[in-house]
């Protein structure tokens, strides 16, 4: 997703810069449309300004700006981890900061944070401070900690494919489980209750994430379950899309209002989609996937994955549907307008740009 974003603000005459932490694997970065640099993300707290100093260091080495300019305007924040060096980055050059919020987690604790910054002494204040929601009921959410000025929406968006570019399953014999791992009950009952089906259907396969069967016990449960034959791990399994995309439908065990562009993605593909109910993700609606009913606990699961693998219409139908949505509601250039909306916003809000040498300045003033 940020690789498609880089692209289209690009395309609308955008500087970007893409800061990664330097412990992650360069796998989005799009380099023609960007200016590419890592940053130090491990460090002990008061590390965070030498670490914010040799980013900025780094921005001004390889992006130069024209005297009196302001090295950046915005830091956008994708991921909790980078928030607080994003904030000093920011800071120290007088740009405004976005968190995005992409999960009830996040927007949660972006309300804490900006409200913490709010009532800071204005020298340590970051001025222009966002949060930007991935979906509208996490901007709600929100919007009712909140002022208005300090909340934005823009749903995440993705390319939709002609219908040439792809065939519309029928029958389902690949299924990708996507979930983060952090409601390890949810992940268990969904193994536990779709086993028997998987084990009557012997063209029937599992991929999941390796990262998912490294933070839970997933091989423990499906040898339990008797399917762990039908399991197959793949490294960086949401990194490759095309595989996903090549399976024939989703499973999404979790409900924490989380936003996946890669789940937009296959709907825009037609990918049947099984989900618990979970109604602070407005992509995962009934009418466009199919909904495990509360607790959604292993016999939920047990009859709804029987009735989404074999009824095909049913399936065919909702799948239908969210590309329609998907096509109508959350396309890619639709976000890029709407995020260059909230950047022209808060952007409006800032104080005159300071000189570039930022990194310098900052340094210079810890080593006193």
């Amino acid at each position: 997703m940020l690789a498609r974003l880089e692209i289209g603000l690009a395309d609308e005459g955008v500087r970007v810069l893409h800061a990664r932490p330097a412990s992650t694997p360069a796998t989005e970065l799009s380099g023609v449309f960007s200016t590419a640099l890592a940053y130090a993300d491990h460090g002990v707290p008061f590390s965070t300004s030498w670490r914010a100093a040799d980013l900025l260091e780094a921005i001004d080495a390889a992006a130069p700006v024209e005297q009196g300019e302001r090295l950046f305007d915005v830091v956008h924040c994708y991921g909790k981890g980078s928030w607080r060096l994003g904030a000093v980055a920011a800071r120290a050059v007088g740009a405004a900061l976005a968190l995005e919020a992409f999960d009830a987690d996040t927007a949660a604790a972006a309300a804490v944070f900006i409200r913490t910054n709010r009532d800071r002494p204005a020298g340590r204040r970051v001025p222009g401070t966002v949060a930007v929601a991935a979906d509208e009921p996490l901007r709600a959410r929100l919007a009712r900690g909140l002022r208005g000025d300090e909340v934005a929406g823009v749903p995440w968006g993705v390319h939709v494919p002609d219908a040439a570019e792809y065939a519309r399953p029928k029958a389902v014999n690949a299924i990708a489980i996507i979930a983060s791992g952090r409601q390890p009950e949810a992940v268990r009952a969904m193994v536990t209750g779709i086993a028997a089906a998987v084990l009557s259907r012997p063209e029937l396969m599992l991929l999941a994430d390796a990262e998912l069967a490294r933070s839970l016990p997933l091989w423990k449960w499906c040898r339990k379950a008797g399917i762990a034959e039908r399991l197959s791990v793949v490294a960086d399994l949401e990194g490759r899309r095309d595989m996903v995309l090549q399976a024939d439908a989703l499973l999404l065990p979790e409900a924490i209002g989380e936003q996946r562009s890669l789940v937009l993605e296959a709907m825009a593909a037609e990918r049947g989609v099984l989900v618990v109910d979970d109604p602070q993700a407005d992509p995962l609606h009934p009418t466009r996937c199919g909904v495990v009913e509360a607790p959604a606990g292993p016999a939920q699961w047990a009859s709804a994955f029987v009735q989404f693998v074999d009824d095909v219409p049913m399936r065919q139908s909702r799948a239908a549907e969210a590309r329609r949505w998907v096509a109508g509601e959350r396309l890619a250039s639709t976000q890029v307008k709407a995020l260059l909306a909230v950047y022209d916003r808060v952007v409006g809000r800032l104080p005159v740009a300071m000189e570039s040498g930022a990194g310098e300045r900052m340094r210079r003033g810890m080593d006193r």
